[in-house]
C-alpha cells in the first residue's frame, strides 16, 4: 500500500499489513473542519482501529472486526467530547484478506475499486446531497434544485455525532484479482479531480505511482481554497 496527502492537522491515516502477509488494513479519518478537536479525534480513530488490528483483537471474520472497531472508536470519541464543543470525523476503512475486500465508511470519504479497466465507487456518502438526489429521483424536487442546494455537503453521519445511525459497508466480500486497485480518498481529492482522471491514474504499475499521480493532479489544478486531502492505494500484485 502507499499513501500521500496534504495534511492540515485535522486528518489521521493508517495503513498496515500483517507480518504473514495474509491481510492488510487501511484507515483514513478526516476531522471535520470548523469543529473542535479534529486532530485528536482523527488520531483516536486511526490509532484505535490500527491497534485492534495489530493486536489480533478481532473476531474470526473481517466484517465483525470492522463493525466492532468502528463502534468502539465512536464510543471513545463520544466520551472524549463530553462537556466539549461539538466535533467529529469521517472514516473510511478497507480490510483485505485472502484477496477479499471488506470496507466500512461513515461520512463522505470514498472507496473505489479499479477492476478490469473500470473504476467503481463502492460506498455511499452520508451527506445531505445524497438525500437531495434521492428526493430528485423520486420527483419530490427537481434535479436543478438538488444540485443547487448550498447544504449538499453537510454530513448526516460521522464519528462523534452520537449513535452511528448511518454506516456503509459490505457483508459479502468483493473478490479481488491480480492488478486490481483499491483507492481510499477524502473529499479534497475526489472533489478536485474527476472519476475519469482517477481511472487513468489507477492504470499505473504500482500503488506508489498511482498515489503520486493523483496527488500531482490535485496540486496542478491549483484550486482556490483547496481542501486538505489524503489518498491510500493498494494494488493486488499476486
Amino acid at each position: 500500500m502507499w499513501f500521500s496527502g496534504m495534511p492540515d492537522g485535522q486528518m489521521g491515516l493508517a495503513a498496515g499489513e500483517r507480518a504473514d502477509g495474509e491481510s492488510a488494513l487501511a484507515v483514513i479519518a478526516d476531522g471535520m473542519g470548523g469543529l473542535s478537536g479534529g486532530a485528536q479525534i482523527s488520531s483516536m480513530i486511526v490509532d484505535g482501529m490500527r491497534d485492534a488490528y495489530f493486536a489480533g483483537d478481532r473476531a474470526s471474520e473481517p466484517v465483525p472486526f470492522l463493525q466492532q472497531s468502528l463502534w468502539r472508536v465512536n464510543e471513545t470519541v463520544n466520551q472524549y467530547l463530553l462537556g466539549k464543543a461539538p466535533g467529529g470525523s469521517t472514516v473510511i476503512a478497507a480490510y483485505i484478506e485472502d484477496k477479499k475486500l471488506y470496507y466500512c465508511s461513515v461520512g463522505d470519504s470514498r472507496i473505489y475499486w479499479w477492476h478490469k479497466k473500470r473504476l467503481c465507487r463502492l460506498n455511499v456518502e452520508h451527506n445531505y446531497g445524497h438525500d437531495l438526489d434521492e428526493l430528485a429521483r423520486r420527483g419530490v424536487i427537481t434535479e436543478a434544485e438538488a444540485k443547487g442546494d448550498i447544504r449538499r455537503a453537510a454530513l448526516t453521519s460521522y464519528v462523534g455525532k452520537g449513535i452511528l445511525d448511518q454506516v456503509d459497508g459490505n457483508e459479502i466480500p468483493i473478490l479481488l484479482e491480480k492488478g486490481d486497485v483499491i483507492l481510499l480518498l477524502t473529499d479534497g481529492a475526489f472533489r478536485t479531480i474527476s472519476d475519469e482522471e482517477l481511472a487513468r491514474y489507477a492504470e499505473r504499475e504500482s500503488a506508489e505511482q498511482i498515489v503520486q499521480a493523483i496527488a500531482r493532479a490535485v496540486v496542478w489544478e491549483q484550486k482556490q481554497h483547496q481542501d486538505n486531502y489524503t489518498i491510500i492505494a493498494a494494488r493486488i500484485e499476486e
